[in-house]
């Protein structure tokens, strides 16, 4: 319960799942890898991964704060492994 009587929710692993394979489904795609390459790297139907590059830009456009946190830090480390830091 919060301060103000509020019941906080927990989040869940999944929802944590969730959002960082919608960030690496945005990036992947800001990247100019399509839908059907992401979607055969991490074993999915090209209709999901089209779904998160949606939510994801959604969540960007909006400013959402956790997911921004989220989408930097997968952004970083993308770019660490793919270049060595040197961008």
């Amino acid at each position: 319960i919060d301060g103000e009587g509020r019941f906080k929710r927990k989040r869940s692993r999944r929802e944590d799942l969730v959002i960082h394979h919608q960030a690496f489904c945005k990036i992947c795609k800001d990247l100019n890898y399509g839908p059907s390459e992401i979607a055969r790297y991490l074993n999915k139907d090209h209709s999901t991964i089209i779904y998160s590059i949606r939510k994801a830009t959604d969540l960007i456009s909006i400013n959402d704060n956790r997911f921004l946190n989220v989408y930097n830090s997968v952004k970083k480390e993308i770019i660490e492994k793919m270049y060595g830091g040197n961008i």
